[in-house]
Parts: structure tokens; C-alpha cells; sequence
């Protein structure tokens, strides 16, 4: 019988259909895997300073998963903040909860703070292969209190526990005086802003009210206002100290006509 050789060029050909095939192969299982799992998350969710906010991962699959790993990661610290039956970190609130196609993963940011805001990786490791999500967290309308006093010639307002940052805007009537007001801004432990503005009453009428507004830059709007009085300041201030000077008196009358 007579043996055919086969030239080299059959031999690279064979090889190289050989990885076709490998690599068709290949790809279809990572296809028909990531077809068989589907994982959701919310791609934005905002919060105020204070609040709880919770994040939930669903991974729904056409099949029974049999999962190895489901967690919730914090990018911007690279940690682990939820994973499915393990202890949580005490700063969150973990849960999970699973049906015959369902599986989900809740994290409860609590007591939001600047800090928290980033971006939180849902990922899944399963029979189906690999999946993540991200959903992304940001806080805003912060505002831990307020409040306004005279003293003497200026008026100060002041605005604790701002996020995110925020400028003092001074007004009477339609005139603006937040040129000529002072601000200064501080950064608290947690990252928010307290922000205090004082102006010169001088600048504009003595006897009418200021607007002490509160604007957000990043978010074109106006946080918050207070109505600074400096005449009505004045009053009351006069008027509590009257009252109490009556009732001294009183006081001295009765006991001269005790003793």
C-alpha cells in the first residue's frame, strides 16, 4: 500500500482549523453562560445626610443556580460591604433572600455620609460563569441646621452639616450685597461643610430685613434662606430685658414688705 505524506501546509491547516474550533467552542459556553444568568441593579441612587439607603442585587437565572459567591463591593475603599452568609460589617446591613430562579442581595447603607458615595460593585460567581453590576451612590440636599444672629453693625447667618459645598448669597428687596459679605467654610468629620456669612448692615437699610440664602453651585439651586431683622434683632432683645427688669422689681417689693 502506498502512504501519502502530507505536505506541511495540510498539517498548519488542520492545526489552525483545530483552533477555530476550540475558540467557537469556547465562546458558546461563555455565551449560553452569560444567557443563562441575568444580574440587576439600579445604576443611580441618591441620598440625604442621615438617611438609610438600600442597594439590592437580583441575579434571575433560566436554570436552578447553584451560586459560589455573591457580594457587594465598595470601589472606592476596594472592600467587601455584604457578602451572601457572612457576617456584615457593622456600618451596613446585610440580606439575602433566594427563590428556585431568584437570588437577591441587599446591603443598607445606614446613617449616609458623604463618605459613602462611589461607586458599589454587585458580582455573582456561579455554575453560569461571572457576573457584576454597578450602581452608583451620591448625596446631596444635606443640611444639618441653621440659624442667624446681629451684632451690632452685622448681621451673621450660619448653615451646618451643607452638602455638597455651598455659598452664602446676602439680598434686601432687589439690591445684592453678597459681594460685600465675608464667608468662611469648614469641613466636619464626616465631610460635610459648615459655612457661616456675616455683611455689614450699613450696606444697604438698617430698618429692612436681609435674605440670607444658602445656593448650591453643583446643583444650581437654593438649599435654604433665612430672614435676618435687624431692627426686629433689637426688640426683642429690649423687650425680653424690660420684663425682666419688672419682675426684679416686684420681686424687691415684696420681700422690703416681707421684712
Amino acid at each position: 500500500m502506498m502512504k501519502v505524506r502530507s505536505s506541511p501546509s495540510d498539517v498548519e491547516t488542520r492545526r489552525a482549523v483545530g483552533w477555530v474550533s476550540i475558540l467557537w467552542f469556547t465562546a458558546a459556553v461563555s455565551s449560553a453562560a452569560g444567557q443563562g444568568v441575568t444580574l440587576h441593579t439600579t445604576s443611580q441612587e441618591a441620598a440625604r445626610c442621615g438617611e438609610n439607603l438600600t442597594l439590592t442585587c437580583e441575579a434571575s437565572s433560566s436554570r436552578p443556580l447553584d451560586i459560589k459567591s455573591f457580594s457587594w463591593l465598595f470601589l472606592a475603599k476596594n472592600k467587601s460591604v455584604c457578602v451572601a452568609d457572612r457576617p456584615c460589617d457593622p456600618e451596613f446591613v446585610c440580606d439575602s433572600a433566594a427563590e428556585l430562579l431568584v437570588h437577591r442581595l441587599s446591603v443598607t447603607l445606614l446613617n449616609v455620609m458623604p463618605a459613602n458615595q462611589g461607586d458599589y460593585l454587585c458580582k455573582l460567581h456561579s455554575t453560569f460563569g461571572a457576573k457584576d453590576s454597578t450602581t452608583t451612590v451620591t448625596v446631596q440636599d444635606c443640611l444639618g441646621g441653621s440659624g442667624s444672629s446681629i451684632k451690632e453693625a452685622f448681621a451673621r447667618c450660619w448653615f451646618s452639616g451643607v452638602y455638597p459645598s455651598g455659598t452664602v448669597h446676602w439680598s434686601q428687596g432687589k439690591d445684592n450685597f453678597t459681594r460685600a459679605s465675608s464667608t468662611l467654610q469648614q469641613v466636619d468629620h464626616h465631610g460635610r461643610y459648615n459655612v457661616s456669612s456675616s455683611l455689614d448692615i450699613r450696606e444697604g437699610n438698617p430698618n429692612q430685613p436681609y435674605a440670607c440664602s444658602l445656593w448650591i453651585p453643583s446643583a444650581g439651586k437654593t438649599l435654604a434662606s433665612l430672614m435676618v431683622h435687624p431692627v426686629g434683632k433689637q426688640e426683642n432683645r429690649s423687650s425680653g430685658g424690660k420684663v425682666q427688669l419688672q419682675w426684679i422689681c416686684v420681686l424687691v417689693g415684696i420681700m422690703t414688705f416681707m421684712i
